[in-house]
């Protein structure tokens, strides 16, 4: 009788270290409980963590957030970048999940932003908020990922929408991909 091997890759997602990448949800920061929403200056640092630039809108009551209570809308006056840095370890591989919907209180009905961390290439999403409301956010989930080339990166989405109507954002997460393991059998 002869013995079979057996390989199987196995990816196993590992979550970051707990001070590396906070408030995916936009849930820290100086904001009123039941405030509609606050437009976020450049350069503000009332988001917890986060840095903008051009302005974004940090939604509270306005409409339903897919996870907590906070959620962006990346164009605040017009188009907005928001922004956060955070600690990576190099040659390791990373996923970015997050949740995106649409402004739907305004044009244009399709939302483009996008996603862009370290040299990593910019990815580019859409969202059409036809059919959708602040009652109805039609939040869809999305991912990114990217290869850390130093021990910081920074992960920025930015709005294409060129108007006070943007893509929204939120539920944020930054999980590492271990390289798969050969186990022998």
């Amino acid at each position: 009788m002869r013995a079979q091997t057996v390989i199987a890759l196995v990816f196993a997602p590992t979550a970051l270290f707990a001070q590396a990448f906070h408030n995916g949800s936009f849930n820290e920061g100086k904001f009123s409980k039941g405030t509609p929403a606050v437009q976020v200056a450049a350069g503000s640092k009332i988001i917890v963590g986060w840095r903008v630039t051009g302005s974004v809108d940090w939604i509270g009551s306005l409409w339903r957030a897919s996870d907590g209570q906070g959620s962006i809308d990346h164009s605040g006056t017009g188009p907005g970048t928001l922004s956060q840095t955070f600690s990576t370890r190099v040659g390791r591989r990373y996923l970015v999940s997050f949740n995106l919907a649409g402004n739907a209180e305004g044009a244009p009905e399709v939302k483009k932003m996008t996603v862009r961390a370290g040299t990593t290439k910019p990815q580019f999403y859409t969202f059409s908020v036809r059919g959708h409301s602040d009652g109805n956010m039609g939040w869809v989930a999305r991912t990114y990922a990217f290869v850390a080339y130093k021990s910081k990166s920074t992960l920025t989405f930015t709005s294409l929408s060129n108007s006070a109507c943007g893509p929204a954002l939120c539920h944020v997460r930054v999980t590492e991909y271990m390289p798969p393991k050969v186990r022998r059998r």
